[in-house]
């Protein structure tokens, strides 16, 4: 393909090949280097990237049970099962499936050893460029069991939610998506914001990339979460983004909404089974379509 920072002046350029070529790394980049370099040898630096938990001081606060991985599914299996369900019952999640969808999607994994400047490293599920995690995630809470319907902030780093706002938003994402149906009858939608900034400092133009890859790692988890816990999901990359920023009170340039998901417990079965070993198939949709 041609070089679109050279392309003739009427020849049209499409704004994401521009941003591409911008945000490549090259070997000989002096700038790209001497910017990590810098970030990395800082003291200080690590010290706050330790401590970047984005938090709701004064919002109602509540903590999610402790979760530690179970016997659920080989991961394979996992896998092979997840499809896209749209489709949920009207039965509440409970509070612990909630935790663990939480805690799976990009919670708190444990803590690298200290680092040359004597800092401890908070490390979550999911990767993140240069530990700097610029993805947050937010739940709309429709049906959980103990909890109030409203909009919540993931906090990280006390593995609780914070409520930003009482109130059924179902409806509200339904508007702003092109399947209704699908997150008017969720239990919960999450969605993935980047913080962008957090991002950029270090990596200029290709932190947007880093920070847009680690929503998809997170979105992954949720999914394959949801999963082994029998429960059904979608993602959703479509929406109007000002509604969705609006709803969160965000401006949608240090922060946006980058990535939806609803998820609840499945009114209809998995399709599209072909090339799939049927005995694992009949047993993962015995356990989906159990009770327990």
């Amino acid at each position: 393909m041609n070089n679109p920072c050279n392309a003739p002046a009427d020849e049209k350029t499409v704004t994401f090949e521009v941003y591409h070529e911008n945000s490549k790394q090259r070997r000989h980049d002096l700038e790209f280097n001497r910017r990590i370099n810098l970030v990395n040898s800082n003291a200080d630096f690590h010290q706050v990237i330790a401590r970047s938990f984005k938090r709701y001081p004064g919002a109602l606060f509540t903590p999610l049970p402790a979760v530690e991985p179970g016997e659920g599914p080989p991961f394979e299996w996992v896998a092979a099962f997840r499809r896209s369900i749209r489709r949920f019952t009207d039965t509440p999640l409970s509070l612990n499936a909630l935790a663990r969808l939480l805690y799976f999607g990009n919670g708190l994994s444990g803590h690298l050893d200290s680092n040359s400047h004597g800092v401890v490293q908070p490390v979550r599920a999911a990767p993140s460029a240069g530990a700097l995690y610029p993805v947050e995630i937010y739940v709309a809470v429709m049906a959980v069991e103990g909890l109030e319907r409203g909009l919540f902030h993931y906090a990280v780093d006390g593995h609780g939610i914070e409520l930003l706002r009482p109130g059924d938003f179902g409806d509200v994402f339904s508007q702003a998506t092109f399947d209704p149906a699908t997150f008017s009858g969720a239990a919960v939608a999450f969605i993935l914001t980047g913080v962008f900034n957090r991002a950029h400092f270090k990596y200029g133009e290709r932190g947007y990339r880093f920070t847009l890859l680690e929503a998809g790692h997170i979105c992954q988890n949720l999914l394959l979460a949801a999963t082994s816990n029998k429960l059904a999901a979608v993602a959703v990359g479509g929406f109007i983004d000002d509604e969705v920023n609006e709803l969160l009170d965000l401006d949608g340039v240090d922060e946006a909404a980058l990535y939806l998901l609803a998820a609840g417990h499945p009114a209809e079965r998995p399709t599209s089974q072909e090339n799939r070993p049927g005995e694992v198939v009949e047993k993962l949709l015995g356990a989906l379509q159990s009770p327990d």
